[in-house]
């Protein structure tokens, strides 16, 4: 049951301002008590309802918006009369979304009084609640115990109050018994031989009746309704539109090579999914992806208070508290436990505008909300659309209006032209295989941005392969592979130009020495074509070596997405080699060090980029490392010699030792001695002074490193 005029005995009715009025100076506000004025029960004393506004047909959809991210958004048109009332009905999953992205228009000064939505139980909910679940005759009786109940059976009456249902054996098996309390004593009768019963409770059997209602409605959970109340005054013309889930279209795409030219024709394809027949609806598709939401407006939104339970009475110490509920239990005949708000993910529901006041626009009013009654929804429309191009939103809009039934699809032509394209032969290196791919490269010069989506393509009337489209700009080109081309053979194979040279030698800035090497490398692509007209190859190859920078000769058409682009023209029946020289600059730093300047120096071949001062500097390390070689060469000569005489002289003291009682021999033996000793001494004495040359050659090379290639 639905409520206008008063507001008791259905629940709670849930009325919302859309803050749309035209009255200069009045607030949505003051509106809105207006209007619980005008409903309020007392203006009513004889309890029959009057409704001021009464229920028109709803407004047609003509225009329809759709986006390829899920979501629609249906405007209505159509004329009110005086103060009027729209029913819309909707499923539970789009409500929310209605009531976040509702936008109205009246076009002669007319206004939103309020839209109402019945979220609490109605009677029949309650009443189907109370009554419980689908049940038999004798749980129906066994329930309400108590009850005073009359059962006809045959022609006589029993009346009494019920005390049970029992299940009773039988002969003919088990019956199903009720026992009643009468005046007279208890009786038993058999449910199988009712003909009627009757609760003498007139209240009771109008909730059962009620119950009736509410399990029926229960089937009809899923649909929510939405009432517009208007306020205005004659005939004119209103429009109202919102955002709800809608199937993503989708295009597709055909081909046609003729010899007068290439002609690409878009089709979209839409699904009707709303439950009403699209009659003459404007029709415009998007492909922006605007931010959308669900959020749970439908539900009222209750706030989360502290519970402390009884604590605040002082009963008996160990007394046994039960919490008894009556009434409507959430959860059962379409009740919704989830009282949640604000769940949700970008992507589904949602709208483009916010609820009331969408992208209509309106200046604030003096309380903050958005007065917008009146605004052209076509012109806001409009508007929306020319920002939505700084977004790169794709947008067709389908020049006839469009009839499509409930339930029913369609591919609808969106354009038909003629583009600039040629027959290309495709091959990337990093596919498998030597045989290339046959494509068409087409240049879109349509004026419109397209979407992707799957092309069929037919050459001279017969149909040649399937290809993929991605999203095209304005005057952007692209290649549409639709098979292979088997006249054609690439062999791609490793070039004969890999090597790597020093190109330059520089101090850093750390002041050591940076080494500059180019190393360069390359591709041969043996392209066999054995057809006998020419064929352009584009080739697609990586521009990079492990993402390192390098410079390529020839230079490509173009680099995208780490590949390369280059277009060769293939003489028929020829096999021609295309090579790609890849050139990559590389540094290196080093210390200079005695032992790796000689290496450096080794490299600086005439071709090699350096600075005299830094050729001279390294020199001058290379030549105290010249001369530390020869010092250490000496001094190791000396030590070598040392060792011997010490041999020596080490064999002549024994000899002395042996030839004691023989006094000549001993001083023959004992003058050697004598000499080998003052050769030892004059020998010390070389390598002391070679080891002060070695240290003074040592501190001079460190000296020059140092001031040459030492850090700052």
């Amino acid at each position: 049951m639905t409520c206008f005029s008063k507001l008791n005995g259905c629940g709670f009715a849930l009325t919302v301002a859309l803050l749309l009025s035209t009255h200069a100076g009045v607030s949505a506000q003051d509106h809105s008590t207006e209007a619980m004025k005008e409903v309020a029960p007392q203006d009513n004393p004889g309890g029959e309802e009057i409704n001021e506004y009464p229920l028109a047909d709803l407004p047609p959809l003509k225009r329809l918006v759709l986006y390829n991210s899920g979501v629609g958004q249906l405007q209505h048109e159509g004329m009110a009369v005086n103060k009027q009332r729209f029913e819309i009905k909707f499923s539970a999953h789009d409500v929310d979304d209605v009531l976040k992205s509702l936008m109205f228009a009246d076009m002669g000064g007319g206004a939103v009084r309020a839209v109402e939505y019945q979220p609490a139980p109605e009677p029949e909910d309650v009443a189907a609640n109370t009554v419980g679940m689908p049940m038999t005759l004798a749980q129906l009786l066994q329930r309400f115990r108590g009850e005073s109940v009359t059962l006809a059976v045959g022609g006589v009456e029993y009346s009494g109050l019920v005390y049970g249902v029992e299940s009773r054996n039988e002969s003919d098996g088990v019956q199903e018994t009720v026992v009643l309390i009468a005046d007279d004593g208890m009786k038993s009768v058999k449910l199988s031989g009712v003909d009627r019963v009757q609760f003498d409770n007139v209240e009771l059997r109008g909730t059962i009746a009620q119950a009736m209602q509410g399990i029926v409605k229960s089937r009809k959970a899923n649909q929510k309704t939405l009432e517009l109340l208007l306020d205005g005054e004659g005939k004119r013309e209103i429009k109202f539109a919102y955002v709800v889930d809608m199937p993503i279209w989708r295009m597709t795409y055909r081909l046609a090579v003729k010899e007068s030219g290439v002609y690409l024709q878009g089709w979209a394809h839409v699904d009707n999914v709303t439950g009403v027949d699209w009659e003459q609806v404007a029709l415009e598709l998007r492909s922006g992806k605007p931010q959308s939401f669900h959020i749970n407006i439908f539900a009222p939104l209750m706030a989360e208070r502290p519970d402390f339970g009884n604590s605040v009475y002082e009963f008996t110490d160990g007394l046994l508290l039960v919490t008894q509920w009556f009434g409507f239990a959430p959860g059962r005949f379409g009740g919704d436990d989830d009282m949640t708000a604000g769940e949700g993910s970008l992507g589904g529901g949602g709208g483009f505008g916010g609820g009331g006041g969408g992208f209509l626009g309106g200046e604030p009013s003096r309380n903050g909300s958005a007065a917008t009654a009146g605004v052209d929804i076509e012109s806001a429309f409009r508007q929306a659309a020319q920002e939505s191009r700084t977004a790169q939103m794709v947008q067709y809009i389908l020049e006839k209006p469009v009839d499509l039934g409930a339930g029913r699809s369609a591919a609808l032509p969106v354009f038909s032209n003629q583009i600039p394209a040629k027959l290309i032969s495709v091959f990337n290196e990093g596919d498998q295989g030597k045989t290339p791919f046959r494509a068409v490269q087409i240049t879109n010069d349509t004026g419109l941005a397209i979407v992707s989506g799957p092309v069929s393509i037919v050459r001279d009337g017969d149909f040649v392969g399937d290809g993929k489209l991605g999203r095209l700009d304005v005057d952007e080109i692209t290649e549409i592979v639709y098979g292979v081309d088997r006249a054609v053979e690439v062999v791609a194979k490793q070039g004969n130009k890999n090597k790597s040279n020093l190109v330059a030698i520089s101090i850093d800035a750390a002041r050591g020495i940076k080494l500059q090497r180019q190393v360069t490398r390359s591709r041969i692509f043996a392209i066999n074509n054995r057809d006998t007209q020419a064929r352009e190859l584009v080739l697609y190859c990586a521009a990079a070596d492990q993402g390192r920078a390098e410079e390529l000769s020839p230079q490509p058409q173009r680099v995208r997405d780490g590949l390369a682009r280059f277009s060769i023209l293939v003489p028929p029946r020829t096999l021609q080699d295309f090579e790609v020289v890849y050139t990559q600059t590389l540094q290196d730093r080093k210390e200079i060090t005695g032992k790796n300047a000689r290496d450096i120096l080794r490299l600086m071949k005439p071709d090699v980029e350096v600075d005299e001062g830094i050729k001279s500097a390294i020199q001058k390390v290379v030549d105290f490392e010249i001369a530390k070689t020869a010092a250490k060469a000496k001094l190791s000569e000396l030590k070598e010699q040392k060792t011997a005489m010490e041999f020596e002289q080490t064999r002549v003291r024994d000899n002395v030792k042996v030839l004691t009682n023989n006094p000549d021999a001993a001083k023959l033996f004992l003058e050697k001695l004598q000499a080998s000793e003052t050769q030892i001494e004059a020998v010390n004495q070389q390598m002391e002074a070679k080891q002060t040359e070695l240290n003074r050659i040592e501190e001079q090379q460190n000296e020059a490193i140092q001031v040459n290639f030492g850090k700052d």
